[in-house]
């Protein structure tokens, strides 16, 4: 693989001229004289690399510490790409991708050469198999002539595994037993454990254990001995596990599988739990064991037990709401920290906070009391609904019901605010849009764009479906750009009909970007798109959206604008 000191640079497509070929070679000439050379350069909407000569280049090429793969064609590869015998992964930046990837829902894995993998791979100390397609296996899985289970997470399983009520016995390899004993337990011809019944001259009781002594002339004999298993509600109450690249799973919640005979203890298993938790005990004895039982571990939670102290020690019932959140505002904001971001804990845990951490933290200590609040995304409430939080951009807050009154509170550490709120009235469109009991089809076309200063440029929010269709804006107002957004949607594409004024949704300094369910702060899927102008003039913006959430699950609907900059 060639290297190469350049990267694309997202800015404008090459000035206008026409391919020239020598020698078998192309070179690319401008209209008013020279030639790309030692750059990219978007050609026809594709990108182009050219060495230091001006010849364009083809093949795997290296720019700062990312591989790009340039097609025979010289057109930069993105996507899935064959290339020899092996598959690789390059994103929409052209950049190829390693370890791993979850794509249209499956996991794949990609090793430092960027190849993808196929058949068995052991990473990060458990096994994985990836079919022909390279995609992740779950679930039982038949490779030559061995039936192996691969647990939801893809690490292939060993010993006794439970799967859908039958348990199944895996074999150090993780192929599966079957049609024979396995200890005192006798599997099928399917690799299920078989239970009450004759297996031979031998008897095997309810959970499974061959019971000594047991003759012909009776199936009723006791069992003798008794599964119990030890577990946790949770497997997020467990340490996690790193499989490398970023990609996080946990254990099992089963912590233990032991076989005890009739009267006797069962043996409580050593428990590693995430950070923050702990064991309290158990929710039922396992001495004296007479049947099959499943125990299951009691764990307390030291932020919840913190929170708990907290408003012992320092609150009492005579006080007011208000004079409870205040003072709970008070210890947040006054709480030592530093500057770091937390994900919401990390105020209590290491000290660190900020207003996500600070104002979420005020959400559980009002729950605990009893207090409607409503922790917000100022900025996301804010468009979406058409409605102020009291917030700003890039910013989280709460509002709060104390004493029959409403409330904007601000518990950011090192900053405190208390005051009387009345909200503005919500959109009812957008609300049921994003709730996704309404379709985009019959969204309204008559809110103007808003303008709105973006995290990278300020420029004209458009909500599909919410929008007008034509509008006019002045580069004086500081915008240069188009930013789309749909509820609960994915944008396909975006197309503009005059090109010298914008280019399409994939054109140079453009993109689309469609964002997942986000769980912590319950915001629905949406799709976006940031398009800017190249110059003033007027075009016809054509959107292509595809609900992902609700009614508009699998529709796709297209909305069209026609944009004047001035």
């Amino acid at each position: 693989m060639a290297q190469s000191a350049i990267d694309p640079q997202p800015a404008h497509a090459a000035q206008a001229g026409k391919w020239q070929q020598s020698g078998g070679r192309w070179w690319y000439s401008y209209d008013n004289g020279g030639y790309a050379k030692a750059e990219w350069a978007a050609i026809s909407g594709s990108w182009y690399l050219f060495d230091d000569a001006g010849w364009m280049k083809t093949g795997w090429h290296k720019a700062g510490n990312k591989w790009y793969y340039l097609k025979p064609s010289g057109a930069m590869a993105t996507g899935w790409q064959q290339v020899g015998k092996n598959w690789y992964y390059l994103n929409q930046s052209g950049v190829m991708a390693t370890g791993w990837k979850e794509l249209g829902g499956k996991w794949y894995h990609l090793d430092s050469s960027g190849a993808m993998a196929t058949g068995w791979k052991k990473i990060g100390g458990a096994w994985y198999y990836f079919k022909s397609s390279g995609a992740m296996a779950t679930g039982w899985q038949q490779v030559g002539k061995n039936w192996y289970y691969l647990k939801p997470s893809g690490a292939m399983a060993t010993g006794w595994q439970q799967v859908n009520g039958s348990w199944y016995h895996l074999t150090s390899s993780g192929a599966m037993d079957s049609s024979k004993w396995v200890g005192n337990y006798y599997v099928n011809a399917s690799g299920r454990m078989v239970t009450n019944q004759w297996v031979g001259n031998y008897w095997v009781g309810p959970d499974g254990a061959w019971v000594p002594g047991a003759n012909g002339s009776s199936s009723s004999n006791q069992a003798t001995s008794y599964r119990v298993v030890f577990k946790v509600s949770k497997s997020s109450y467990l340490k996690p596990i790193s499989s490398g690249g970023g990609f996080i799973m946990y254990s099992s919640n089963t912590l233990s599988t032991q076989i005890v005979k009739s009267g006797g203890s069962a043996t409580a298993p050593t428990v590693e739990l995430n950070t923050g938790y702990y064991l309290k005990g158990w929710d039922r004895s396992f001495s004296n064991v007479r049947s099959n039982m499943t125990i299951t571990a009691i764990i307390g939670d030291e932020y919840d037990d913190w929170r708990a102290r907290w408003i012992k020690e320092n609150l009492n019932a005579s006080m007011s709401e208000y004079d409870k959140v205040n003072k709970l505002v008070e210890m947040i904001s006054n709480y030592p920290y530093s500057t770091a971001s937390s994900s919401g804990r990390g105020l209590y845990f290491t000290g660190s906070g900020d207003c996500y951490a600070g104002n979420l933290m005020l959400a559980d200590f009002c729950k605990d009391l009893g207090i409607r609040c409503v922790f917000q995304d100022a900025m996301t409430m804010q468009r979406w609904y058409n409605v102020s939080f009291g917030g700003i951009g890039n910013h989280h807050n709460d509002v709060v019901w104390m004493d029959g009154k409403q409330y904007l509170v601000d518990a950011t550490p090192g900053y405190m605010l208390i005051q009387p709120y009345t909200p503005q009235t919500w959109d009812a469109q957008a609300h049921a849009l994003i709730q996704g009991t309404s379709s985009l089809s019959d969204g309204g076309q008559t809110r103007a764009p808003s303008m709105a200063n973006s995290y990278y440029t300020e420029c004209v929010y458009v909500t599909c479906g919410l929008t007008k269709n034509q509008f006019t804006f002045s580069s004086d107002s500081g915008a240069d750009a188009i930013y789309f957004e749909a509820f609960c949607s994915e944008i396909v594409s975006v197309t503009s009909s005059n090109q010298s004024a914008m280019l399409d949704g994939n054109g140079s300094g453009n993109y689309i970007a469609n964002e997942k369910y986000d769980e912590k702060l319950d915001i629905p899927p949406y799709g976006r798109a940031c398009l800017v102008f190249k110059q003033k003039g007027t075009t016809t913006i054509t959107v292509k959206v595809r609900g992902v959430y609700g009614v508009d699950k699998g529709k796709e609907s297209t909305f069209t604008h026609t944009v004047t900059y001035q």
